[in-house]
C-alpha cells in the first residue's frame, strides 16, 4: 500500500472520530438523555471513538445498501445503525448511558421547538437520529471536490 494510500485512510478515520465527537457534544447539550458519568469529558472521547470507527467502517455498507434511493433511505440506515451502535456502546462502556431526559426547548429561525420529557427508547431514538443528521451534514460539507 503506497505512502499517499494509507494517508488517506488515516485521514478519513481521524476525520470520522472528530467529526462524531462534535456531533455528539452538539446532541449531549440538546438531548440530556445521553449521560456520560462522572468523567464526561473522557466518556464523551471513547463514545465518539466508537461511533467514529463503526461510521468509518459502516459507511461504505450503507451506500451499497442505500443505492436505489440515497436521501431518506440513507439516513434511515444511517440512523438505524447509531441506534445500534449506542445500544452496543452503552452496554460495553461502563461511564456511558442512554437513560430518561428531556430534549430541550430550542429555535431554529422562526421554527421553535418545545421542551419534551423523554422515555429510554425514545432517548435513543432521538438521539442516535440527531447525532446521525449532524453527522451526516459534516460529511456533506467535507465530501467537496478535492
Amino acid at each position: 500500500m503506497s505512502l499517499n494510500c494509507y494517508n488517506y485512510f488515516v485521514k478519513s478515520a481521524i476525520r470520522s472520530i472528530v467529526f462524531s465527537f462534535i456531533s455528539l457534544s452538539v446532541v449531549s447539550s440538546l438531548v440530556t438523555s445521553a449521560n456520560f458519568g462522572t468523567t464526561p469529558a473522557k466518556t464523551l472521547f471513547l463514545v465518539a471513538l466508537g461511533l467514529g470507527f463503526i461510521d468509518y467502517f459502516s459507511r461504505p455498507l450503507l451506500k451499497v445498501m442505500s443505492l436505489p434511493a440515497k436521501g431518506p433511505f440513507y439516513l434511515v440506515f444511517v440512523v438505524l445503525i447509531n441506534v445500534v451502535s449506542l445500544f452496543t456502546i452503552d452496554k460495553f462502556l461502563g461511564g456511558f448511558s442512554i437513560v430518561e431526559g428531556t430534549l430541550q426547548s430550542f429555535k431554529i429561525v422562526y421554527f421553535v421547538v418545545n421542551s419534551y420529557t423523554l422515555s429510554v427508547f425514545w432517548g435513543y431514538v432521538l438521539t442516535a437520529a440527531l447525532y446521525s443528521l449532524i453527522l451526516v451534514f459534516f460529511n456533506w460539507l467535507s465530501s467537496g471536490k478535492k
